[in-house]
């Protein structure tokens, strides 16, 4: 994370296998595709362990992240079958260290922060506060007006400890402003069959927006966690979090909905969502304890209780009727005053749009050492679920109702055919309620998804340098649409591939980050559409790579030199439409680069870094929205940028 200088979660998982950008709501949103699987909201993204409803989860605040790939319903609950991602926060140390640090780069970015830790005398209390502002123009304009990034956090926290118990109080408060910006558009309108656009992205600058300067995103974000461990024995463990979190945002946005070839003009609808609220509670209770079985037999077992309470609402839901006529060559923007005389009105038929899951569950999983050969694992997590989601006041008003209780199993084992070298295998099952905010069940209790994954795979884990080969199968079914106005299980789909990873030291100088993702997914079926069985899924490259080699020079001009350089390929990926036709999107290849330095001002550490990605400025889309949709938007990838920051540590 140090060397790649990441701004989001999904900049600081780039070069894991497996993962790949998703929809993230027009910039606004963490989204990460696993193995083939998720989007934004997805209940996949973590913070120390419970779920985040956090818009944007890579703060300041982030010491590292977790990846868990497959399944892990057993573990963590209602989930999509790829997996999921935990930020672990920086937390208050018992030993003074304190930072300032600051940064400046392309794109008029700026940034600064502070970092204070340390003990609170004798009394076992320490203490963490981190601020940290950040701020750039947005690289896409609206005829040289740029959009403006801003993000605020502050975030304190106090821990207590003794020989036996841990306490931990932490909170993080986070302001921030993001351009809504969709990326171009992808030409499905069989109306335009025959002209060279079909079929392909909109050609004009990538610079060039289409929406206008109030497409924003204003909001904050309060995170409380609050957790506590004790020691019973040297044995047993107990432990306890507590997780709230809340997002709240407003926004407008000017929305393509249609393009004419012919006259080369877009057609635009005014969109404002005012506001929407994401809320989540959670608690977990566990008990971890060892077991010893005999002499050859140990069980590291776990118990837990897990709840949670999610809730989305999106209050009032402005709509406008559409616009015609805005040219794409000669762009004539018209800023807010669009927005009210464009006739823009609460819409009641899609206002106090609403989803809650409210879950319950009990989990035992136990591993179970063998000799100094053998781990095997089992699980099994019963899982109570009531989903309520819907939308629409007065006559058009609705609410779907899920429930259901279901018995979720984990099995695996690992056989070490030497200390550093294992091989491994497991089988999990995942659960995610068919939850809508868009579509009336009329009354009909729809299944939840239910997922399957298969993973066979070795790793090694040597003194300097690690890697793994996993081969994975998931399928999923219960999945739900719309057939003759009604909400029915309509799909099953299908992700199969392998991943690579390799990181560590090749010599004491020399170090690699490398790794390769093959992803082949298929829709097996879909009973809407025939017409797209058959299809992979949309926004999910076959073939994906990485390769990264860092340099320790040495000493150098009074401090210690240290570079690296690599590139990130992104294979060709594809959106269809509801024709049963696919539409590919060119491989790109994307190159960055790092210089550090660390030095002293007296006796205290600096760091000087830096950071240049993408730096051959590379033109690449990265994710679309909505599958077989006339218009999806397709995210256009950041273009060159340059950073210098330092870090002086006291």
């Amino acid at each position: 994370l140090e060397d790649k200088q990441p701004q989001t979660l999904e900049d600081a998982v780039t070069g894991i296998s497996g993962l790949h950008q998703g929809n993230n709501l027009a910039g606004t949103l963490d989204a990460i595709v696993k193995r083939g699987y998720g989007g934004n909201r997805d209940h996949s993204i973590m913070r120390n362990g419970v779920e985040s409803t956090q818009a944007r989860n890579y703060t300041a605040t982030a010491e590292r992240v977790e990846v868990l790939k497959g399944p892990a319903s057993v573990l963590y609950g209602v989930q999509d079958p790829g997996g999921v991602i935990n930020i672990v926060s920086k937390k208050p140390l018992y030993k003074a260290e304190n930072s300032i640090n600051a940064s400046i780069g392309t794109q008029n970015q700026r940034q600064i922060g502070i970092d204070l830790t340390g003990p609170i005398a004798d009394s076992g209390l320490a203490y963490r506060f981190i601020a940290d502002y950040s701020g750039k123009k947005h690289w896409r304009d609206h005829d040289g007006e740029h959009a403006k990034y801003r993000q605020s956090i502050i975030a304190p926290s106090l821990s207590w400890q003794n020989e036996n118990t841990k306490l931990l109080a932490a909170y993080e408060y986070q302001n921030y402003s993001i351009p809504f910006d969709r990326g171009t558009y992808l030409d499905l309108n069989s109306n335009n069959q025959g002209y060279a656009s079909y079929g392909k992205p909109i050609d004009i600058p990538a610079e060039r927006r289409l929406d206008e300067t109030f497409n924003i995103s204003d909001g904050y974000a309060h995170n409380l966690q609050l957790s506590g461990e004790h020691k019973i024995n040297n044995d047993w463990t107990l432990k306890a979090t507590y997780g709230y979190s809340t997002n709240h945002y407003s926004d407008w946005q000017a929305r393509i909905t249609a393009y004419d070839a012919a006259t080369r003009t877009v057609t635009r609808r005014i969109d404002g969502t005012r506001p929407s609220d994401h809320t989540g509670h959670s608690l977990n209770l566990s008990a971890n304890g060892i077991v010893d079985q005999g002499e050859n037999i140990t069980h590291k077992l776990r118990i837990a209780l897990q709840a949670q309470d999610n809730k989305l609402t999106l209050g009032d839901m402005y709509r406008s009727a559409n616009i015609a006529g805005f040219s794409i060559d000669d762009p004539q923007y018209v800023g807010p005053s669009l927005i009210e005389s464009s006739g823009t009105s609460i819409r009641n038929s899609e206002s106090d749009q609403y989803e809650r899951l409210k879950t319950a569950a009990l989990l035992v999983q136990d591993n179970m050492y063998v000799g100094d050969k053998w781990i095997n694992s089992g699980g099994l997590r019963g899982q109570y679920y009531r989903s309520i989601s819907g939308k629409g006041r007065g006559d058009s008003y609705f609410r779907n109702y899920s429930e259901g209780f279901r018995l979720l199993p984990q099995l695996g084992a690992v056989y070490l055919i030497r200390p550093d070298w294992s091989v491994y295998g497991n089988y999990s099952e995942s659960l995610n309620p068919n939850a809508s905010r868009g579509t009336d069940f009329n009354g009909a209790e729809i299944p939840p998804e239910l997922g399957r994954s298969f993973e066979l795979g070795t790793k090694y884990n040597g003194d300097n340098l690690s890697a793994n080969f996993a081969l994975f199968h998931i399928t999923k079914r219960n999945v739900a649409g719309t057939v003759d106005d009604e909400t029915r299980i309509i799909g099953k789909n299908r992700s199969y591939g392998a991943e690579i990873d390799v990181n560590g030291k090749l010599t004491d100088k020399l170090g690699i980050s490398a790794n390769y993702t093959y992803t082949h997914t298929k829709i097996l079926q879909n009973d809407s559409n025939p017409l797209i069985v058959g299809q992979p899924f949309d926004s999910v490259p076959e073939h994906e790579a990485g390769l990264t080699f860092t340099y320790d020079f040495g000493q150098a001009a009074g401090g210690n030199w240290r570079a690296g350089a690599g590139a990130r390929y992104i294979g060709s990926w594809g959106v269809g439409n509801d024709a049963g036709g696919w539409f590919t999107l060119p491989s790109a290849t994307i190159y960055n680069a790092f210089v550090s330095y660390d030095t002293k001002v007296g006796k205290y550490p600096l760091n000087i870094r830096l950071t240049g990605k993408n730096l051959s400025d590379k033109l690449y889309y990265v994710s679309s929205t909505g599958s077989n949709s006339t218009m999806p938007f397709l995210s256009i990838g950041d273009p060159r940028s340059i950073t210098l920051g330092a870090k002086l540590s006291f």
